[in-house]
């Protein structure tokens, strides 16, 4: 599925109303094995973090949009940048590249395709995202699939309002 420059914009809202990154912003969180599923408004985040990075998949399921972003806590992307990086998972490898953009005080990559990462996603045995440095070295971000699959499945399907009456 391909982020069109027109997407960008609702991207970064979508984002920025869930608190990607930021602990506590989470409006409601469902959990699948190693991923998690937040929802609020009529937008949902399917990911997974480790020690130095958090991938996922961003979606609107009453548009049938769906984006990707990584954001890395030790090597921040650089603002308005498009980089490449390589998925590589027991299926193989794929290139990719990210969008920076800045939201809120975090830095995010946003995937201008998020077909690599999902057939990345989809092997069991988990996914390496693999980052170029300016130093000429990388960074290997290593991911778990477990839960993977129900996650971004739940990300895409309707969101369910939930009546007032029963708040």
């Amino acid at each position: 599925m391909q982020l069109a420059k027109s997407m960008l914009a609702p991207a970064l809202a979508a984002l920025t109303v869930l608190g990607l990154a930021v602990p506590g912003a989470d409006a409601r969180a469902d959990t699948y094995g190693d991923w998690s599923v937040t929802t609020q408004t009529h937008w949902r985040i399917a990911k997974t973090s480790n020690e130095l990075s958090t991938v996922g998949v961003a979606c609107d399921p009453g548009e049938h949009n769906c984006f990707a972003y990584i954001v890395s806590n030790h090597t921040p992307c650089t603002e308005g940048t498009t980089s490449a990086l390589l998925l590589s998972s027991p299926a193989g490898s794929a290139g990719a590249s990210i969008t920076c953009m800045r939201i809120k005080d975090e830095l995010v990559g946003v995937f201008d395709s998020a077909d690599a990462l999902k057939v990345a996603i989809a092997t069991p045995q988990g996914f390496s995202v693999v980052t170029p440095l300016v130093n000429g070295s990388f960074e290997i971000s290593s991911f778990s699939s477990r839960g993977a699959a129900t996650a971004l499945k739940a990300a895409a399907s309707p969101v369910k309002e939930v009546p007032a009456s029963s708040l």
